[in-house]
Order: structure tokens, then sequence, then C-alpha cells
């Protein structure tokens, strides 16, 4: 994943990314063996966007991620920038 920030105001910055991605489904059975759900699963084009806050030295981050447009993932961040 590669990306930018894009400054919006002295507090919060605006995060996009472009990458490859694999998401993968897998169901254990009970004879032990591993299955690839294939219709919850995808691999290719990574596609991220988020917003960035720094208040007081603390940083806070929310993104969306999704994988060829089949499945999405949100994340959130919190750190401290020194």
């Amino acid at each position: 994943m590669a990306g930018g920030l894009m400054k919006v105001s002295d507090h919060m910055c605006l995060r996009l990314g472009l990458g490859y991605g694999n998401s993968t489904l897998l169901w254990h059975t009970e004879d032990g063996r591993w299955l690839r759900n294939t219709a919850y699963s995808a691999a290719g084009l990574d596609l991220s966007a988020g917003v960035q806050l720094h208040l007081n030295g603390f940083v806070v981050s929310a993104e969306a991620v999704t994988t060829q447009f089949q499945t999405v993932e949100a994340k959130i961040g919190i750190g401290y920038a020194f």
C-alpha cells in the first residue's frame, strides 16, 4: 500500500492509498481440513480512504479499505506524535 496525506486544516488530514491486497476466508471442517470460501475472498487492487486528526500530540485515525470492491474493512488507530 502506498499513498499520501492531504492537509485540510491544522488538525486534520485526509488519507488516500492504493496497493495490492489479499483477503481470504477459510473454514475449518470437522474432519480437520481447511476450505477457502471463494464467495467471501478477494485478491487484487486495494483502495484506502480515511481521516487523521492531530489533537495535543495525540493522533487519531479512521479509514476504510476495500479489496477489488468485494471486501471492506474499517480500521481505527490511536497514537502519540513526538
